[in-house]
């Protein structure tokens, strides 16, 4: 089920494992997952198996090869446990049989994306109503929450920037004859202070990307006139020059999300898109907001 909540986007799964080691089914739910892995995924079921058999599970046989397969999708795709992740070492069970030795296991569960984990104030285990598989609650509290203004980090290609370095040496040098008379101690750190406290470097960045954002505008919309006038090889010529231009442009902005989005893995083909790494920047901002 997809569904929306407060313009947050949410994927919802319900799940019934096999009674035996069977893994067709979880092979599926890998690969569904493997193509959404930049949602929110939400899954939740009776897996019929456990995730950790030396706290999962007391007596009886685990399902070696749906354990297998459940607990590598988690690695490769960034699912998670919640409740495990709140109590790493507890044994406490959700299921248990009428065998003797009594078996006990952990089958109900909740995998989660990792970056949802900031949304789940509450998660419980109750005793169920005429069943021998106890009710699993989790509770999201999903609302927008207000950026901060965070800390600043510059491109560090702009320390090879001719523009940044004057803007730079102009200030220090401001600096140094303003303190002419002060010890070196103090010049530095009233250096520090004014590079800081005039904001140079984030000055030149909102300088550069305004300038950025005005270069994107203007390729695009000369690209459009381009499509809709070229009758000739001139303007054709012109086109696949403003086509260059505008893809040099958008490359070096991947280039740039791809960073800060701390991707593991790049697959550097055609299909390579900017979606994509902007998820991943958008679920690194979320793990870092906490729930009050």
């Amino acid at each position: 089920m997809n569904i929306q909540i407060n313009n947050k986007q949410l994927i919802l799964l319900n799940v019934y494992g096999p009674n035996n080691d069977n893994i067709k089914l979880f092979n599926i739910l890998e690969t569904f997952v493997s193509e959404n892995v930049e949602q929110n995924i939400i899954i939740g079921g009776d897996f019929n198996t456990v995730l950790n058999p030396l706290v999962d599970k007391k007596n009886g046989i685990s399902d070696k090869k749906c354990q297998t397969i459940l607990n590598n999708s988690n690695l490769n795709y960034g699912l998670t446990n919640s409740w495990r992740e709140n109590n790493p070492s507890l044994k406490h069970f959700n299921w248990h049989s009428n065998t003797k030795p009594v078996v006990f296991s952990r089958l109900d569960v909740f995998l989660i994306s990792e970056h949802l984990l900031n949304t789940v104030p509450k998660y419980q285990i109750k005793p169920g109503f005429k069943k021998d598989h106890s009710a699993v609650i989790l509770s999201l509290n999903i609302c927008d929450q207000k950026r901060g203004p965070g800390y600043f980090k510059i491109n560090s290609m702009y320390v090879n920037d001719n523009d940044y370095q004057n803007e730079i040496k102009a200030a220090v040098k401001e600096t140094i004859e303003t303190n002419i008379n002060c010890n070196a101690n103090t010049k530095w750190e009233q250096i520090k202070g004014t590079l800081g406290k005039f904001n140079v470097s984030i000055t030149y960045s909102t300088c550069i990307k305004k300038i950025k954002n005005g270069e994107k505008k203007k390729y695009t919309n000369i690209l459009k006139i381009y499509r809709a006038t070229k009758n000739n090889d001139s303007d054709l010529e012109k086109l696949n020059t403003r086509k260059q231009e505008l893809n040099a442009f958008l490359t070096d902005k991947i280039n740039g999300m791809i960073l800060r989005s701390k991707a593991h893995y790049v697959d550097n083909n055609e299909k390579t898109n900017s979606r994509y790494f902007e998820n991943l920047e958008k679920r690194h901002y979320e793990q870092k907001l906490s729930i009050k």
